[in-house]
Parts: C-alpha cells; structure tokens; sequence
C-alpha cells in the first residue's frame, strides 16, 4: 500500500514538472553543453530497479530543483534515513571489483548517468541531485540531521561536500565512511574538519555496517562517528573485553583533544565500579599508555598495574594489612589487621591469564605472599608464605563504590572468597584477616582502600 507520505511527494513532482527549466545564462558553448548533456540523460533508460530497491523517490528523475520549495526527506525526523551515498551510482561489479549500494539514495551531479558496469548510461537508482562535486546542496532535498550513515567516494571532497555531508549526518547516531581516500589527503582534511565542527571524530576499529563488507574496490575506509558514538563505543568495547578497540578510542579522542570527555568516561566506570575498569587501565599500562592511566584513572590504578606498593586498609575499622612478627611452622606468618605502621607496605604483582587480570600480593619488608589456609570453623584464616604457583596464592580486586569512594574487594581467585577483618583480638597485638563462604556484598565488611605508599 503506497503511503499518503508518497503521494505529497509525488504532488511536489508534479508541480515541478509543469514549471520551466530554468537555464543559466553563459556563452553559447556552455549553454549547447548543457542543453546536449540534459538531453542524454533524459532519454536515458530508467534506473534499473530489478537490481536496487526503489524508494519511490518522486526527485529522482528530474533535472536539479533546489531553486525550488520541496518537500524535505525524511518526512519525520523519527525515521531517519538509513544510507545516502555521495557519488553513488547504484552496485557496479567490475573486474577492478565491486562498488557502490543496491538500498541507499544517490547524491550526484544532475546530468550523471551510470558510469561503469552492467548498468552503463542507465539513470542512476534513487538520485538526489546536485550542481557539482564543488557546488553541492542537498539542503532543499534532504533534512539536517537526518541519515545513519553516510558514504563517500569517486570524487575530489570538496569544502561544499564536505559541509553537506556534516550537515546531513545525525551527530548522536551516525557514521560517515570515506571509501578510497588517503589519511592525509586534501579530501580527508576537508572532511575532517567539516565533520568536527559537528562533533563528529575520526574512529580507527569502528565496527562497519555490513553492506560495507560486500565492496571489493577501496583499499581504505577512513570513519567517522560522533562524541556520543564512541562514548558508548569506548564503555561497550571495555564491557565486552575488546581492550585494544578500548585503547583505540582514547588515543583517538585525545588526539581530537576530547580530554573532558575521556574524563568523564573513565569517572563514569570509576565511580559504578565498572567490573572491567581496572583491567582496562592494566591493558593500557601494558601496551604503553601509562600516560593515560596517570592523567585520568584515580592514583591507585597506576600503583595496581604497575606492580607498585600499596598500604592495603580496611575501611569500615580503619586497619592496615600487615604480617605478624611471629615465624609460624613453614616460614609462615599470619595476615593481621592493625594500626598503620611501616610494615604494612605491599606489592601488587599483575598477572594476565586467560583474559582475566589476577595478582599475588607480596608483603615488601618480609618477601612473603598472601594466601588462605585450610578450613577452620567454617572460614579461612590468610597467611604470608613463601611464594608459589598454587591457585590459593591469586587474587582478583573487584572495585567497589562505597559512599561515593572507590575501594576494592580483595578475592581469593581458589576459593572465591573475600577478605575480611574478623571480630575477635588476636595474640599478635592485631586483629586476624579471614575469609568465608558469605556472599562478597557488605561493602564495609569486605572494602579495602588501596593507597599507594609514594
């Protein structure tokens, strides 16, 4: 069923079909030029709509009308326009390989017919016209701010291009893919800062639309997305574990100088805990962004991927994590909880395995290694001992938001039990630090604050 939408559109064909062409005036040259070239493609064989979808657009096949009041697609800014490509002729498969889209507008010049391929000197499906590649305006054809994605190849990008494009583009939702370009071509850096103006950035590891996927002819595809694109694109990518697509995204948005936004971002996970968070600042570490866990993660993250020191302090009681002076059986000393003194210094050693960032914890003034006992009284008392390879020996810090404070629950990757101060005085002059088969999720009971010791 065609919609009332279609036949306002079609009414506005119409209309313009009865009023007359106007020509500009020039030399005589110009003017038979132009005459010869309208008259080519007006007796030109129809788009080939068996191969592309026909979106019924009633401007296709008319001459240039942005002298004129049309009516603007879309007709709601609720549905926005999925794919308008710039220089598009439709799906070509030749030798040299495949280009161009068989579901999208066409914007090309006004008198341009299919170029190459099966379907040569037809009309070119869902044509939107414009004057030139260097007088481009779609603005009596298309809304601002209406299509998801936007194409672009074949020709020189000119500023005007250029400003089309970033005027059409949707700035929270849409994509903009420079196919064949140079990164550092004259077309790209109009492009480029045409698109910033509207906040829309360079984005190296995009995801592309799979119709991209079926083009065989570029060698490069260069996209865009805007701020509010790669802020969620840099949370998913860190949710899902995709930490180089992660790293990515910030080394681009630094270098468009969006550091308010990084910020943001990273306070964002911080402050929600975000389960991912510290391994994302270790993935960082790791492959040579330290400066970015420096400037924007809290201090304790450069500590904690680094394998620096840290006082290791129970929150709820206010108690540092230390060994006690007695050398049990083993070359053992149990894990106390006391007032803050120069023993209670410890080192945070990463451990990156089966995508998964695990530590041992290494008391610095006696070179032992926290782990759990065996179990008594239905909980496990934690030790320093000699170091070993032994899975009760791992750790995993799941950060924690705590009225506001990032603090972290210390659990034991064996057992998968958390740390805790037990209740009882212990002989040592402190309190012991066990584990137990209670869920992790009384924050002041099972909160650590790690503070780094320089």
């Amino acid at each position: 069923m065609v919609s009332a939408d279609f036949y306002k559109l079609y009414a506005c064909r119409r209309d313009l079909e009865e009023k007359p062409v106007k020509i500009r005036e020039g030399p005589l040259s110009e003017i038979d030029s132009h005459l010869e070239l309208k008259n080519i493609w007006k007796h030109a064989k129809p788009p080939n709509y068996d191969q592309h979808v026909n979106k019924f657009y009633p401007y296709s096949e008319l001459p240039y009308a942005g002298e004129y009041t049309l009516l603007k697609i879309p007709i709601s800014l609720r549905n926005l326009i999925k794919h308008v490509d710039y220089w598009g002729e439709g799906r070509i498969i030749t030798p040299q390989g495949t280009s161009g889209f068989t579901d999208c507008y066409n914007v090309n010049e006004k008198y341009q017919l299919v170029s190459r391929g099966g379907n040569v000197d037809r009309k070119i499906p869902n044509r939107i016209p414009v004057l030139s590649a260097t007088d481009c305006d779609t603005s009596k054809y298309i809304k601002d701010k209406s299509v998801e994605l936007v194409t672009i190849s074949g020709k020189a990008i000119s500023p005007s291009c250029a400003q089309d494009v970033a005027r059409i583009v949707n700035n929270d939702i849409g994509k903009v893919v420079a196919l064949g370009y140079d990164r550092d071509s004259e077309d790209i850096l109009n492009l480029e800062a045409a698109l910033k103006r509207e906040n829309l950035l360079f984005y190296a590891t995009a995801e592309l639309p799979a119709e991209l996927n079926e083009l065989t002819a570029f060698d490069t595809r260069i996209v865009y997305v805007g701020l509010d694109n790669l802020k969620h694109e840099l949370l998913l990518n860190v949710s899902d574990g995709n930490y180089d697509s992660a790293i990515q995204i910030i080394k681009d948005l630094e270098m468009n100088g969006q550091t308010s936004l990084i910020r943001n971002v990273v306070t964002k996970m911080v402050k929600e805990a975000h389960r991912n968070v510290l391994k994302y600042a270790y993935q960082l570490w790791i492959n040579g962004e330290q400066e970015f866990v420096k400037k924007y993660f809290p201090a304790a993250f450069a500590s904690i991927a680094s394998g620096g020191s840290v006082k290791i302090i129970h929150k709820k009681d206010n108690l540092s994590l230390k060994l006690g002076d007695v050398l049990d059986a083993g070359e053992s000393r149990k894990a106390l909880a006391d007032v803050a003194d120069a023993r209670s210094a410890w080192k945070l050693v990463p451990i990156w395995e089966y995508k998964d960032l695990v530590f041992k914890i290494e008391s610095v003034d006696h070179k032992l290694f926290l782990r759990l006992g065996d179990k008594k009284n239905n909980r496990r008392q934690a030790y320093g001992e000699p170091n070993s390879d032994e899975l009760s020996y791992k750790w995993s810090l799941q950060p924690v938001s705590y009225k506001s404070e990032l603090l972290f629950y210390i659990i034991n990757k064996q057992f998968k039990q958390g740390l805790k101060v037990d209740g009882e005085a212990a002989p040592a002059a402190g309190r012991l630090v066990v584990a137990d088969d209670k869920p992790v999720c009384e924050s002041d009971v099972y909160s650590w604050d790690l503070v780094p010791t320089s």
